[in-house]
């Protein structure tokens, strides 16, 4: 199966060449300020994509998502399958999504770090081949451009116990890159630099 990974569009989405493949995810913040009619955009441009099957997550910035259930917001993404804590079975292969990272500011989302936001990490079911959160784990392509680390310790906890084949993510932009520890495949597929620039290309991989 062939994946075709994104994170971070904040409304550019239109901008992109996608390229072919299965399976198109994308890892949250769709939308810029969190609007409405940021999602039904969104949507829209899902529709105009070939792939078989698409999955999203929400982020820190789709704040609409944040205010209403998740069926709500499948109701409006007609397009795609959405993820919320929840699972997926797709051609034998489980896939796993949550749009929580760790608190900072007022933004959609967040939990404390600690046993708030392990409460989230918990559901991981014990067979995930492939995760998709919006925020990276602690230590793994989390760098911002201050070089400060702000992935989430409790989350790069359960991957680890959890033993997932995969983990995609995007949220730190600065982090966008592929990277391979103890069998596990990191991949951060932020499409946006630190200055909301469109500079990065979709990362594909096939599994």
């Amino acid at each position: 199966m062939r994946l075709v990974l994104i994170s971070d569009t904040h409304s550019l989405h239109g901008d992109l060449v996608i390229p072919d493949g299965d399976m198109l995810i994308h890892c949250g913040d769709y939308s810029n300020h969190g609007a409405f009619g940021d999602l039904l955009a969104f949507n829209k441009w899902l529709g105009k994509l070939p792939h078989e099957h698409k999955l999203v997550v929400s982020g820190n910035h789709d704040i609409w998502a944040y205010k209403v259930d998740k069926y709500t917001v499948q109701e409006f993404l007609t397009n795609a399958t959405y993820l919320e804590n929840e699972s997926a079975y797709i051609n034998g292969i489980v896939f796993w999504g949550s749009p929580y990272t760790p608190k900072f500011g007022n933004w959609a989302f967040m939990k404390n770090r600690g046993d708030d936001i392990s409460s989230v990490w918990s559901k991981i079911p014990e067979q995930a081949d492939v995760l998709i959160t919006h925020g990276p784990p602690m230590g793994i392509l989390d760098a911002n451009i201050n070089h400060e680390l702000c992935g989430c310790y409790d989350l790069k906890r359960y991957i680890l116990s959890k033993k997932a084949r995969y983990h995609i993510f995007g949220h730190i932009h600065e982090g966008y890159g592929d990277k391979t520890i103890e069998d596990i495949r990191y991949i951060n597929c932020s499409v946006l630099n630190e200055h909301y620039e469109l500079v990065n290309k979709p990362i594909v991989i096939d599994i």
